[in-house]
């Protein structure tokens, strides 16, 4: 990235793993789709695997979380 703002539009937030990013993304786009009790059997390490292959990453800064990133922008 050369600019700043693509930076800022990358970045997605802190989160401890990307997994408790994949998990918070998923439950925000599909939070009224499905019902409580199918929850259990989502697979967030799948879906942070995915989100991953996708152009997500995670930079671990202190060993207790870290910041994601998008590097679609």
């Amino acid at each position: 990235w050369n600019d700043i703002e693509h930076i800022e539009e990358a970045f997605c937030g802190f989160h401890k793993s990307l997994v408790d990013f994949a998990h918070q993304m998923f439950d925000e786009i599909y939070l009224f789709e499905i019902p409580n009790h199918l929850r259990n059997y989502i697979d967030y390490e799948k879906y942070a695997q995915d989100l991953h292959y996708s152009g997500y990453f995670f930079c671990n800064e202190n060993g207790e979380g870290g910041m994601v990133f998008n590097s679609n922008f």
